[in-house]
This record gives structure tokens, C-alpha cells and sequence, in this order.
């Protein structure tokens, strides 16, 4: 029994040492219990110059009981009979630090300074760019609290919303006495279309902002229990009482149009209802920008807020500098004479009509005979450049495939090892089949990388443009990119008897490269492909490759499954033909994954029906240790997703 509570508290150690940095786990090591103490009188100290006492008395009990625990345990070690009694804390010192983690995991959100350091490197050629916003009588009003507390502001698509929503951002900044924090909505990534995506992202901003709140956030979530992280009402719950307890606050939220209707009313209602409260208060007040294109849901929900139109004259001055400065760079490289720049920078003045993004893209694709009717035309132009080139056709298109299909952001590292995956040949040969080129070269500027790494299109009208025009068939693509994953995940490479030696070997090659996305999103995909009936030959072709899929890594799980209706017309698509006899192992097996990504508890790394948790779980194991440069039990920091 002895042995048994050991090998528990083992467990829950290690569990423990794989979330640490190789450093924090060594000063562990060495950290004797005068040495806690002393960390926690500091603490202490230093909140009482900040006048923030958080009473850190509370912590005396607990080291004392630990202490008597850690002497207890050492005494009785080898009594077999008593020792298992000491272990039977085990499992709620487990509960404890997996809470810790699920906690951490939610608010571990989409990082808003990408984004805002993306739009502030996109405007630095022109640090005048946004100022007629800022003069502007309405936002001054708002900003300086003479009227309504929030505002919105409209405009065209690619009139240049998003980069006067970081103006604005940068702006309120400014005021030391504010806490300003921002959110962007972005159509396709699933961490930034949803309220609960915006709620989590505001909760982190705000702890970051006042580390006073976190006792109470700590204690509702306890209170709450670990499965109601991600619920809505909790979300609510906490950013009212945060948001009503960190005094003057300012809300930028930028893209409301580029989230679903439903989602959208939420975000409305919820800000409006915390937010007109508080416009009487002389203190604590909080203010709201929202920004968006001027659509009938949204003018009808902020009907009797002022709205900042931007038009064509409001944006003249903006895309005057842009095509200046661009112009310039364009009359050094080709040698063109004044004349010729200043009738190129007339003509798209001219032409652009308001629209900040057609003059980015003309002035990045320099052409003698510019006379672009829309938006669209401009994309079609700039495609036609790109497939004009036979050898680069291919290429393009897929990639342009995948961007508009994919769930989140995708880094080029994982385009480059998705191109390398050869599912006939059952191979990744990063060294023959990725690009030479980069994303620039391929994609021209219909792509952007931002400051992260990661690629996106340059705007979501370039999307729409790409899937009216039947150049993206989406419906083939979210099947193709199924495929892909799932074909992907049914490699060698993956099977979990593989030697350690083998997967060092496989890890250097670059052979993981394209795992967390297809871990994650492989039934996402599969679930927006299966929407309506596929013939026969895509059927064929699907099963073929999920038949081997669950051949490598299917368990029988051990609990019954309880599958949903939607579930059931996927295996009915997938049967239209032919009967398949592994479809009641693909329904445990998708539904386990779907239900693995909408949880936030210790049961996100676990699937009831796959053993794929378990390949990641080692694969990761030795990564770290490679990238510590150790090959012993030393790990560094997992990464945030799966």
C-alpha cells in the first residue's frame, strides 16, 4: 500500500516539475523552509509601501501544517501501514495544482500586444496617420467625458478601421490615471470570435492591470468549480465586479462585424449594461469604444450612441501620406521620374475612394495602368499576377486555401511543414517539398506576417473576394485540409511504441512541425467539410485515411460516450455509399476530440477514445528536454496549446 501512495505522490510530483522552467524547478530544489519564509515577509513588506496589504498571515498555517506533514511523512517513511494514510492527501494536493493549471489555461489568452505592436509597425512610416480621429469633436467629447461613455465608430471595408483602433488604443494609453485594455475580433480564429474569447482576454488584461483582484478571482473560481471556467455566466459574473473595481477604465473593441450576430448582440448588451451605470460617477467611470462596419444589427443595438462615420474626406490626408511615402519608394527603385509618381499617387487617390486598404495594395503592386472600379477588382488583379507564374500557381492557391480555411493563425513554420507531409508515400520530407520561397514570393501582398511570426490575409474582404470568385472552394478545402491532418497524425511517426531515439531523429528532421494544428483542429475541419453530402470518391477517400487513423491510435474507452445528433449526420455522410465498418469507433473517437477542446479542466489533456494526448505528451517530453540541453528529467515550459 506503501508502495502504491508512493508511486501517486510520484505522479503528481512529476506533473508538478513538467510545468516548470529547468531554473524554477532548481531553485526549488535548493529553497529550505526559512527560505519561503523570508520570501513571504518580503512580499508582505513591499505591499505595505504599496498600501495593498493582502494579509499574507494567511499563509502561516498552511507552512506550518506542511511542515508538520513533511515531518510526519519522514518519520512513519518506512511504516508500511501508517505511510498509507499519508498518502490519502495525495489526491487533494492533486486537485489543487491541476486547478492551478485549468485556471492558467483559461486566461491564457490570445497575446493583444501582437496585435497592437502589428498595427503600430504597420503605421510607423507615418506617425501622423489617425491624428484628424483624434481632433475629432466627437471622440474628443468621449475621451474627455462631455458626452455618451461609449462610442461608435463606422466605416467602409479597408477603410482603415482596425489601424484607428490602435491609434485610439495608443492614445488612451497615454492617461496615466486610465486603465486602457483592447480587444480585436478576427473572423476565422477561434480565439477571437466569440464573447467568451473577449470576456477571458478583458479578465487577463485586467489581473495583469491590478493584482489586487486576483484573491477574488481565485476564490470564485474555486467556489464555482473547475468545469464552469469557461461558462459564460462566470465570465460575467467576474467582469463586473473587475471591471467596477479597477476605477477608471477604457475599452477599445475593434471588429465587431467580424464576429457571428448572436455574439455579437452579447458583447453589445453585456458592455452597455455594466457600463451606463457608471456614467454619473465621478471616480470610477468606464468608457467604450467599439468600432465596426455599419451594418443593420449593429446600428440597431447602438442606435442612441454617437457614431463616428469615417468617409472619404475624413481618411484623404491618411492615404495622401501613405501613397507619398510609398510613392517615393517606388520612384528610387524603378528610377521614375517625378511626373510619372505623381500622376500614379493622383490616379489612386482618385480611384481608392476612402478605402486606405485598395491604396496599400495598388502602391505595393506597382502597375503603369491603374483604373481598379472596387476592391475586388484590385484582388483579382494582384491574383492574376501571382498565377500568372505556372510555377508558383500551385502554391499559391494552396496556401491562399489554407489561410482562408484555417481555425487560428498559422505560422509559417506550420505551412512549411504541412507541404512537406506526403501522404501517399506515408513520409515528411521537409528537405525536398518545402518551399524555397517565402509567403511574400508566393502570396505577393494578399498575405501579412505579423510580428509574431504568424501569416494572415491582408483583410477579411480579401477572404470573401477569394470565396465568391470560386477560387477557394471551402467546402473541398475544410475536407482536404481533414485529410491532411488526419493522414498526418496515421504517419509512423506518431505510433506510440516509437523508440525515444527514433522521435529525437524525427524532431530534428522537422518532422512535428505541423502537430499542435492537427491535433487540434483535424475534427473541426472534418465537421465543416461533412456539412452536406460528398460523393463517392471524396467518401472513399476520407475513410481510407481515418480507417488507418483509428488503426494506429484508437482505445476503447472505458466510459460510455454520449454522442450528439450532429455527430450522427456525420457518420451518415461518411456511409452514403458504403458501409463502413469502424464508423462506431470514429464517432467515439471525434466526439471525444470535439469535447478535449471545448474543456478546460485536467480532462483538456486527456481524449476518452484516442491515444494522440499520450504521443503529444512524449513527444513534447523529450523536445523540452532537447531544449534544455538535457537529457535527464530537467523540462522546460510546455507550450500553451493542446
Amino acid at each position: 500500500m506503501a508502495t502504491g501512495g508512493l508511486f501517486s505522490f510520484q505522479r503528481v510530483l512529476e506533473s508538478f516539475k513538467s510545468q516548470l522552467w529547468p531554473s524554477l524547478a532548481a531553485e526549488f530544489e535548493m529553497t529550505s523552509l526559512a527560505d519561503l519564509k523570508r520570501s513571504i515577509a518580503k512580499i508582505e513588506r513591499k505591499q505595505a509601501t504599496e498600501r495593498r496589504l493582502q494579509n499574507m498571515g494567511r499563509l502561516a498555517n498552511f507552512v506550518d501544517i506542511m511542515d508538520n506533514y513533511g515531518k510526519v511523512t519522514y518519520v512513519f517513511l518506512n511504516v508500511t501501514d501508517v505511510l498509507a494514510f499519508v498518502w490519502a492527501l495525495e489526491s487533494m494536493f492533486h486537485d489543487i495544482l491541476e486547478f492551478h493549471q485549468t485556471a492558467l489555461t483559461y486566461f491564457r489568452k490570445p497575446n493583444v500586444m501582437t496585435d497592437q505592436d502589428t498595427l503600430t509597425r504597420a503605421r510607423s512610416g507615418n506617425p501622423q496617420a489617425g491624428i484628424w480621429l483624434l481632433r475629432h469633436e466627437l471622440f474628443r467629447s468621449w475621451k474627455e467625458r462631455n458626452t455618451n461613455p461609449i462610442l461608435w465608430v463606422n466605416g467602409i471595408p479597408g477603410a482603415g478601421k482596425t489601424v484607428l483602433a490602435s491609434i485610439m488604443i495608443d492614445d488612451c494609453l497615454k492617461i496615466q490615471s486610465k486603465c486602457t485594455i483592447w480587444f480585436y475580433f478576427k473572423n476565422g480564429d477561434t480565439q477571437k470570435k466569440s464573447f467568451l474569447s473577449f470576456a477571458s482576454s478583458v479578465i487577463s488584461q485586467l489581473l495583469e492591470k491590478n493584482t489586487d483582484l486576483l484573491p477574488y478571482v481565485h476564490r470564485e473560481t474555486c467556489r464555482k468549480g473547475k468545469r464552469t471556467l469557461f461558462s459564460e455566466t462566470l465570465a460575467k459574473e467576474l467582469l463586473e465586479l473587475m471591471i467596477r473595481n479597477s476605477g477608471k477604465v477604457c475599452i477599445v473593441v475593434d471588429g465587431l462585424d467580424e464576429c457571428s450576430k448572436v455574439e455579437r448582440r452579447k458583447v453589445i448588451e453585456w458592455m452597455r449594461l455594466v457600463i451606463e451605470p457608471s456614467q454619473h460617477s465621478n471616480s470610477d467611470y468606464i468608457q467604450c469604444v467599439f468600432i465596426s462596419q455599419r451594418d443593420g444589427i449593429t446600428a440597431k443595438a447602438l442606435r442612441d450612441v454617437p457614431s463616428l462615420q469615417i468617409n472619404t474626406k475624413n481618411t484623404h490626408d491618411d492615404i495622401f501620406a501613405f501613397v507619398s511615402s510609398r510613392g517615393l519608394d517606388i520612384k528610387n527603385k524603378f528610377h521614375l521620374s517625378d511626373e510619372t509618381i505623381q500622376s500614379i499617387a493622383q490616379l489612386v487617390m482618385e480611384k481608392a475612394g476612402g478605402m486606405f486598404l485598395l491604396a496599400k495594395l495598388v502602391m505595393n503592386n506597382l502597375f503603369s495602368q491603374i483604373s481598379p472600379a472596387a476592391l475586388f477588382k484590385e484582388y483579382e488583379r494582384i491574383l492574376n499576377n501571382i498565377l500568372v507564374e505556372h510555377s508558383l500557381r500551385t502554391h499559391a492557391l494552396q496556401l491562399l486555401a489554407w489561410l482562408v480555411c484555417a481555425k487560428r493563425q498559422l505560422w509559417w513554420r506550420e505551412v512549411q511543414g504541412a507541404v512537406s507531409i506526403d501522404l501517399e508515400t506515408e513520409d515528411v520530407d521537409p528537405e525536398s517539398r518545402q518551399w524555397i520561397l517565402d509567403s511574400r514570393d508566393i502570396c505577393d501582398s494578399l498575405v501579412e506576417v505579423r510580428t509574431d511570426g504568424s501569416l494572415e490575409l491582408v483583410h477579411t474582404t480579401a477572404k470573401l473576394f477569394l470565396v465568391q470568385s470560386k477560387l477557394v472552394d471551402v467546402r473541398r478545402e475544410e475536407l482536404n485540409m481533414a485529410r491532411l491532418c488526419v493522414g498526418y497524425l496515421a504517419l509512423p511517426g506518431f505510433e506510440i511504441s516509437q523508440p525515444d531515439e527514433s522521435i529525437l531523429v524525427l524532431i530534428n528532421h522537422g518532422y512535428y512541425a505541423f502537430l499542435d494544428y492537427a491535433a487540434c483542429f483535424w475534427s473541426t475541419h472534418l465537421q465543416e467539410g461533412l456539412k452536406y453530402s460528398i460523393d463517392r470518391e471524396t467518401a472513399v477517400l476520407m475513410v481510407e485515411v481515418l480507417s488507418k487513423f483509428l488503426e494506429s491510435h484508437y482505445r476503447s474507452s472505458e466510459k460510455e460516450i454520449n454522442i450528439p445528433f450532429s455527430a450522427r449526420g456525420l457518420e451518415r455522410r461518411l456511409q452514403e455509399h458504403e458501409v463502413w465498418s469502424a464508423s462506431g469507433q470514429f464517432l467515439n473517437a471525434f466526439v471525444s476530440t470535439q469535447n478535449q477542446l471545448c474543456c478546460f479542466s485536467e480532462d483538456a489533456t486527456s481524449n476518452d477514445s484516442l491515444d494522440i494526448p499520450c504521443v503529444i505528451a512524449r513527444i513534447r517530453e523529450l523536445l523540452e528536454r532537447m531544449a534544455s540541453g538535457n537529457q535527464d528529467d530537467t523540462k522546460v515550459e510546455p507550450k500553451d496549446e493542446l
